[in-house]
C-alpha cells in the first residue's frame, strides 16, 4: 500500500511538471527514472496480470474436468445398483445374494462419499459460485 502511495505521489509529480512544460534544474535525470520505473512496474504488473488469467483458466478447466469425471463416477454407481438389483430379482443362491447385498451396501457408501466431495466447500473460500458442484 506504501509503495502504491508512492507511486501515485510520483506520478502526480510527473503530471504536474508535465502541465508545466518544464522541468525543474536538476531533477530531470529523477523524473526520467521515475517515469523508467513507471514504465517497469506497469509492464510487470501486465505480465502479471496475462499469467494470472491463464492460470485461472486452467484451473478452471481442471475443476470443469474434475466434475465430469465426478459425475461420470456417479452415473456408473447407479447403474451397477440398478443391475445388482436386476440380479435380485432372478432366483439367486443365498450365498450369490448376500454377495450382491455387499456389494450394494459398498456402492451405496461410494454413492454417499461422492456425493460428499461433489458439495464440500472449500476452506477458505466464500464457497458462493456452485459452478463447480453442477448446479449451474
Amino acid at each position: 500500500m506504501n509503495t502504491f502511495i508512492i507511486i501515485l505521489l510520483f506520478s502526480i509529480l510527473i503530471i504536474v511538471i508535465k502541465l508545466l512544460g518544464k522541468r525543474p534544474p536538476g531533477l530531470s535525470l529523477f523524473i526520467t527514472g521515475l517515469e523508467n520505473m513507471e514504465k517497469r512496474i506497469m509492464s510487470k504488473l501486465a505480465e502479471f496480470l496475462t499469467a494470472q488469467e491463464t492460470y485461472n483458466a486452467a484451473i478452471s478447466s481442471g475443476i470443469e474436468a474434475l466434475l465430469t469425471s465426478v459425475q461420470g463416477i456417479a452415473g456408473d454407481i447407479e447403474s451397477l445398483n440398478t443391475q445388482i438389483n436386476e440380479l435380485k430379482v432372478n432366483s439367486v443362491s443365498e450365498e450369490d445374494e448376500a454377495k450382491i447385498d455387499a456389494l450394494q451396501t459398498a456402492g451405496t457408501e461410494l454413492a454417499t462419499k461422492l456425493e460428499t466431495v461433489v458439495t464440500a466447500k472449500c476452506p477458505g473460500c466464500s464457497n458462493t459460485s456452485s459452478k463447480y458442484r453442477g448446479n449451474t
